[in-house]
This record gives C-alpha cells, sequence and structure tokens, in this order.
C-alpha cells in the first residue's frame, strides 16, 4: 500500500510541478498560395521540385485541377514575390492568388518570443 501511495504522490507532484509542453511552431513559417498555368503531371512536378530547392521553403503542394501552388515557407529567407518569380523563370506565368491577397491564412503568432 505504501508503494502505491508513494507513486500516487509522485504522479500528482509532476502534474502539479511539471513546465507545461506545447507544440510550438516555428517562427516566421507563412502559407502562400500561387496561381500557375501548370497543364501536365510534368509541369506539376517541375514547380514543386523547383520551389523545394528554394531556400527556405519548408513544402509544396501543387494541384494541377486548380492550378494552385501551396508553399510552407520562412519568411526570413524568401519572399512571396521571388516564390513568385521562381515559377516564372521555370517558363510558367504566376500571380499571388486573390484569395490569400489581405488574408494571410499561416498559423497566428503566439506570445512566446517569435
Amino acid at each position: 500500500m505504501k508503494t502505491v501511495t508513494t507513486i500516487i504522490m509522485s504522479l500528482l507532484f509532476v502534474a502539479v510541478f511539471a513546465p507545461e509542453v506545447k507544440a510550438q511552431q516555428p517562427c516566421g513559417d507563412k502559407v502562400v498560395t500561387i496561381e500557375a498555368n501548370m497543364n501536365c503531371i510534368s509541369c506539376k512536378k517541375t514547380i514543386e521540385t523547383g520551389l523545394a530547392k528554394e531556400k527556405g521553403v519548408k513544402a509544396v503542394v501543387a494541384d494541377l485541377e486548380t492550378k494552385m501552388v501551396t508553399v510552407t515557407y520562412d519568411e526570413s529567407k524568401v519572399s512571396e514575390t521571388s516564390l513568385v518569380k521562381s515559377i516564372e523563370e521555370m517558363g510558367y506565368k504566376a500571380k499571388i492568388s486573390d484569395a490569400k491577397k489581405g488574408g494571410d491564412k499561416a498559423p497566428k503568432k503566439t506570445g512566446d518570443g517569435c
């Protein structure tokens, strides 16, 4: 019985005095949607592969049906303008999606020092 009491007291101690653990989102990460004139699977792969090589790009998903490219990137290393320019240098027309202008849907920064 003494062992059970010790275990329960230990668990209570840890629960009360342990620091709160939160999932942290990387500081400076943003998401942008870019319209691009992709016409085939090869176009999709070219854009995804090309943007993935850009410094600061964390993830790229190109949707052939909607002709939209969603990019997660570190805004301290690359800008939306340079991402659009990169797609244009690959030979495609590109522009920031109107749906994203003025309404950043990236995770909001919290007061954790970001």
